[in-house]
């Protein structure tokens, strides 16, 4: 396994979500009144006001990423998208070798839907949010 192969970023793995990227918008248009769309929106929503259950270390750094995902911008919509690509990489290419590799993998997708600058999410964090997503 590659050294960054266990957070979730083996290689090109944001160029590789660009392919699904246009289908799965296509996709969540044309089913967006059904209501799983619906309710996936509602969860996305809910995560992007994530509010720590406990007082872990890890919680509060997973309200701070999103209450700054949120500032900047980042739609529920957004969140969607970019966990149907993730969950489409790993459908279509079998790109995860295990679930803690796609658990990561997809936090920090969305994590990266804004501009991480110097931020480097811990290992912890990448997992939790990666399992709360899934």
């Amino acid at each position: 396994m590659r050294h960054h192969a266990h957070l979730g970023t083996p290689g090109r793995f944001t160029g590789e979500l660009h392919k699904y990227r246009e289908p799965v918008a296509r996709c969540i248009a044309h089913y967006i009144r059904t209501p799983a769309v619906k309710a996936a929106l509602v969860f996305a929503n809910d995560f992007l006001n994530y509010a720590p259950r406990y007082e872990y270390r890890w919680e509060r750094a997973l309200q701070e990423r999103m209450a700054y995902l949120a500032d900047a911008g980042v739609t529920p919509r957004e969140i969607v998208q970019r966990v149907v690509e993730v969950m489409a990489l790993d459908r279509f290419e079998q790109r995860f070798e295990n679930t803690r590799e796609r658990d990561y993998g997809l936090a920090r997708s969305v994590f990266q839907l804004r501009s991480m600058g110097t931020w480097r999410p811990a290992a912890t964090l990448l997992r939790f949010a990666g399992a709360e997503l899934f």
